[in-house]
């Protein structure tokens, strides 16, 4: 329980401090506890923490933590009772269940414009597997609505045998590009349905969703190939070198400087010292001498009988306004004498 006192929830005595990362979980494996993490996105993302699958006639267990003992700190008995019911429920088996004929492992997300990675497993009804060329898998692709109704389908589309490096355990795969006019993304789940051999009617299904494409984040790992291909070589910037000494300190043991990227690691703190040395700074100076006076437009002087009832300073009014008012004056007294106005 939060304490009162804040400061004591900053650092609990007792609680969950780190967990092993897992990329995903197997389609129908349930996740039975998570914890909430920060992606490298700084997002919050909630990663699986301890997860429970039934493959087979058996079941299997994952916990991302290694320091259950730490329960002993509240209570023994959380401890004892913990695990004795793990082994319990882990070591029963599952009564009444038909047998294993094969599961279909696909990622649970893929990312829109790129290959979409089904790989599933199908076992003959002794539940060992088929021999490599014995049969011809196929699978669909099946479009499901906000309700889990069956939307549109895709394919079939065939399954390759994959040998192992001993030998063939009853595995097959397939590539099927997410092109966003057949798989939009969005919403939508789809679902990978699978027929199994010898039993008319029975499938085995995985279900993914496709996430719009977004370069910037979906591979946010520096390109040092791409950044050693951008960078500009020695032969570029030599124009600009004028210390003298730089140009060799820099070419150093290479004979062809257009051969020579500046592209340094940190650790190359002599180089890295060097680069403002390639940078030509081109200095330019502007003298404003005061305003700007039009000659084609030099104002007069209004004599100071006109514009002394309004004001003691001189007024200055334009040669161009003058004549405009003067144009539109005549104007207006052609118009009244000719009784066009």
């Amino acid at each position: 329980m939060p304490d009162a006192d804040q400061k004591k929830n900053l650092n609990p005595k007792n609680g969950f401090f780190s967990y092993y990362p897992l990329k995903a979980t197997k389609p129908g494996a349930a996740v039975l506890m998570e914890i909430l993490d920060v992606n490298e996105r700084g997002e919050a993302e909630a990663k699986p923490y301890f997860v429970a699958n039934q493959p087979g006639r058996g079941r299997t267990a994952f916990l991302a933590w290694g320091q259950m003992w730490r329960t002993r700190a509240v209570d023994p008995n959380y401890f004892d009772r913990f695990w004795i019911r793990l082994a319990r429920n882990m070591s029963s088996a599952r009564r009444n269940v038909q047998s294993f004929r094969g599961q279909v492992l696909v990622n649970k997300e893929y990312t829109s414009g790129s290959m979409i990675r089904v790989q599933t497993r199908l076992l003959a009804p002794n539940s060992r597997p088929y021999l490599p060329d014995a049969i011809s898998p196929k699978f669909i692709v099946e479009q499901l609505d906000s309700d889990g109704t069956s939307k549109k389908k895709f394919g079939p589309y065939p399954l390759a045998s994959k040998k192992g490096a001993s030998r063939f355990d009853g595995y097959y795969t397939a590539q099927v590009l997410a092109d966003p006019k057949l798989f939009p993304p969005g919403d939508f789940k789809y679902k990978v349905v699978v027929d199994i051999p010898d039993s008319p009617g029975d499938t085995i299904s995985g279900e993914f969703m496709v996430r719009k494409s977004d370069p910037e984040l979906d591979n946010a790992r520096p390109d040092f190939n791409a950044l050693i291909s951008a960078a500009n070589t020695l032969e570029d910037v030599q124009a600009k070198i004028t210390e003298p000494g730089v140009f060799e300190r820099l070419k150093g043991s290479a004979t062809d400087p257009a051969r020579v990227k500046l592209a340094f690691k940190i650790a190359e703190r002599e180089k890295l010292g060097l680069i403002p040395y390639c940078i030509k700074s081109d200095r330019k100076e502007f003298r404003n001498r005061g305003p700007v006076e039009d000659l084609w437009d030099t104002p007069f002087s209004l004599p100071s009988w006109m514009t002394s009832w309004f004001t003691s300073a001189v007024v200055n009014i334009s040669y161009l306004l003058v004549a405009a008012i003067g144009l539109l004056a005549i104007e207006w007294a052609v118009r009244k004498t000719t009784r066009l106005a």
